[in-house]
């Protein structure tokens, strides 16, 4: 069975770009994997409804830790062959505004994702269907053309279905946040940080912050990804 890798980032032409996501499969289990939490957590999509949140067996070894699941839930079943419709099960978002520059260059190679304007985003969503690629196809080209909807990657699975990675544009800006220091030292490796689209000191905002939605049942996930900088706190 050949191998499924796709590895992407969202890029700008003056070099900022969001982490390194990776999806692979194995079989019908789909993962998607972000070097934002350096190898920490992934995304599980097992058949036939089940999707998780949690810690890597890889890090888990490492910290001599048995793995805990962050989030469980189900997703809906994916409809039949014809009815023209898909289940998400991800949805990721990067504001424009806040991409990073401060990353050292990537020793592997990824697929560069045209990232939105200027006070927009881009979103990368990850369904499953029982469509062919060419309905797939037909259906994004179909969408509004301000969207720019782009198909990353099609991938027939084992069990009948297919994964669908697209990417559009959003009109949401999606670049603020602030986040004060943990007041229990040990929380976090950082202290104070600020996302932004203002970034006074330079620092390429070298700190990518990843956020999650709370899906129930039937849900799908959502995830914001931010480019942060460490500020001081004045006393």
């Amino acid at each position: 069975m050949a191998k499924f890798n796709l590895r992407f980032a969202i890029t700008r032409p003056d070099g900022a770009r969001s982490s390194i996501w990776h999806v692979r499969r194995h079989g019908s289990q789909v993962y998607v994997i972000f070097d934002g939490l350096g190898g920490v957590q992934k995304f599980s999509f097992h058949t036939p409804n089940l999707c998780r949140l949690a810690q890597t067996k890889e890090h888990a070894a490492l910290m001599g830790t048995e793995r805990y699941c962050l989030h469980e839930w189900w997703r809906d079943s994916t409809p039949e062959s014809g009815s023209g419709k898909r289940v998400r099960v991800l949805l990721l978002s990067c504001g424009t505004n806040v991409l990073s520059t401060a990353f050292p260059v990537s020793k592997k190679s990824f697929h560069a994702i045209a990232a939105a304007p200027v006070d927009q985003s881009t979103l990368v969503e990850l369904c499953f269907t029982r469509e062919n690629e060419s309905s797939v196809l037909d259906s994004l080209r179909k969408s509004e053309p301000h969207f720019n909807h782009q198909l990353l990657a099609y991938e027939k699975l084992d069990n009948g279905e297919a994964i669908v990675i697209s990417s559009y544009w959003g009109d949401v800006a999606n670049d603020t946040l602030d986040m004060p220091a943990p007041k229990e030292s040990g929380k976090s490796r950082f202290g104070h940080l600020v996302v932004s689209p203002e970034d006074p000191a330079k620092t390429g905002r070298p700190i990518r912050v990843t956020t999650f939605s709370n899906p129930k049942d039937g849900d799908f996930i959502q995830v914001w990804e931010f480019g942060a900088y460490q500020v001081q706190d004045k006393f």
